[in-house]
């Protein structure tokens, strides 16, 4: 008696290695997608802490401007002070630029701080009303007013006082990864 060969037929083992294919894809997806959402929030919460450092300098910036408004007619180049601005745009992300800045040195986390103060006026080394080889001194300033509806007044009561000089603080922070924030603000004292 011969017996005929019954050649086996099946689908099952090859849709079972297409689904393994589709599961292990799937897979590497999804781990592929957590570890970039961990990236990012450990990414935000540098950028929080890296922020947090430059806000604290910009308070020791601020605080040494009220300190010393007595002075703040002449340059302090060892305070990071100028009394003047150019007029001619920098680039402050160049670190050459912030040679002349106050140096705050490393907080616990490792950010490294450091100010510059502008005063927004034309002249150095001049008060704001002074008057040099025939060149006014032109600052940035806010008088006290005694108008109606502006920031300064209200109800045309008068606030008295001189006019306030608006100074410009930048601040550069370095974080330890090598992160860098550097921040602007205008101020009035």
């Amino acid at each position: 008696m011969i017996q005929k060969k019954i050649k086996q037929q099946g689908i099952s083992l090859p849709i079972s290695l297409i689904i393994l294919i589709g599961v292990l894809l799937t897979s590497a997806i999804l781990i592929r997608a957590s570890e970039s959402s961990v990236n990012t929030v450990g990414n935000i919460g540098h950028r929080n802490m890296l922020q947090n450092a430059n806000d604290a300098a910009f308070s020791q910036a601020q605080n040494w401007l009220s300190t010393n408004s007595s002075i703040l007619n002449n340059d302090n180049s060892q305070a990071g002070y100028f009394s003047s601005i150019s007029s001619n745009d920098i680039d402050y992300t160049n670190l050459n630029n912030w040679q002349s800045a106050m140096n705050l040195g490393a907080d616990e986390l490792g950010n490294t701080s450091q100010y510059l103060i502008f005063r927004l006026c034309s002249l150095s080394n001049a008060s704001p009303t002074d008057i040099v080889s025939g060149t006014s001194n032109n600052c940035a300033s806010k008088s006290s007013g005694n108008g109606s509806g502006n920031s300064t007044g209200y109800q045309n009561i008068d606030f008295g006082g001189g006019p306030q000089i608006f100074y410009k603080i930048l601040v550069r922070t370095q974080g330890p990864k090598g992160a860098l924030s550097i921040s602007e603000t205008i101020v009035s004292l």
